[in-house]
């Protein structure tokens, strides 16, 4: 079973465990402001294959890269002007950029899928402090077997991964509880990939540019250019990876009121959506 480790109560612990851990090339579960994450090393080819192998996941998918600052995603990705004013409003938090690669960037091609871009994000809380001591960025995806609902406590985890994992770090309910929102920018165009925790909304009202969602003008995201993000053909019009999965979330094009707080910069952030608080109609989301 899976040694559990409490983040606040033993941070240093956790930090040094986790990064031991990762060096010997075993995926670890770390808690994100989206949803639990299963991570390995993204530049370790067999690391990399045990999260495919713990989750049940094709490896001709992509997964997310999670850095801990800019200077580290500069080194792998390359930033347009739109997709920098993108990051430097809503990171860290739960946006994932598509971004062309770096030529020498060392994240394995298994991270990537064999692509030319990568799928990049800069998490808050102690995930980033993981990234940050170990010093490479964490190829990672929700911490459940692909079908499974994605995991906002270190008990989800537990329950569903627990005899396969070394390592689980607990830092309570994932504040948001649902997915990043991944977009990719197409020169003057930004493109939905998949709704999450970033409300679009304020991706518009940043950038004064109306964000093409799935299913606009029927073209689906063949001009996205990260053709492994497809779109799900049903009426839900979300981005699908492992499989179409119905679930109870908020809808990603509307806003909800439940209120909103600043984040440190001063700017507004996404509503944190509580699977428990809303009961909208389902649609269809990835894990």
């Amino acid at each position: 079973m899976a040694l559990i480790i409490d983040t606040r109560t033993e941070p240093d612990r956790a930090l040094a465990i986790a990064c031991e851990t990762l060096g010997e090339g075993l995926p670890v579960a770390i808690p994100t402001e989206t949803v639990y994450g299963l991570a390995a090393d993204a530049t370790n080819p067999d690391a990399i294959s045990r999260i495919y192998e713990m989750k049940g996941r094709p490896r001709f998918n992509p997964l997310i890269c999670h850095v801990a600052d800019f200077a580290m995603a500069e080194a792998h990705v390359t930033f347009d002007p739109l997709s920098r004013q993108l990051a430097e409003a809503f990171w860290p938090g739960p946006l994932t950029l598509i971004l062309p690669l770096k030529p020498g960037s060392d994240v394995h091609p298994l991270a990537s899928a064999g692509l030319d871009t990568l799928g990049i994000r800069m998490p808050e809380g102690f995930s980033r402090q993981v990234i940050k001591r170990y010093g490479k960025p964490l190829a990672a995806l929700s911490a459940n077997t692909s079908g499974k609902i994605s995991p906002t406590s270190a008990a989800h985890v537990e329950a569903d991964l627990g005899g396969k994992l070394a390592l689980i770090l607990d830092a309570g309910p994932a504040e948001i509880g649902l997915e990043s929102t991944i977009i990719k920018v197409n020169g003057d165009e930004i493109r939905l990939l998949r709704p999450g925790g970033l409300d679009v909304v304020d991706i518009e009202a940043l950038t004064g540019k109306a964000v093409a969602r799935p299913g606009n003008g029927g073209s689906g995201n063949r001009g996205a250019g990260h053709a492994r993000f497809p779109l799900c053909a049903g009426s839900c019009g979300a981005a699908e990876r492992d499989g179409c999965q119905s679930r109870r979330s908020p809808d990603p094009f509307r806003r909800q009121t439940l209120g909103r707080r600043g984040n440190r910069r001063g700017r507004p952030r996404s509503q944190s959506f509580r699977r428990s608080a809303l009961k909208p109609p389902p649609i269809c989301l990835p894990t």
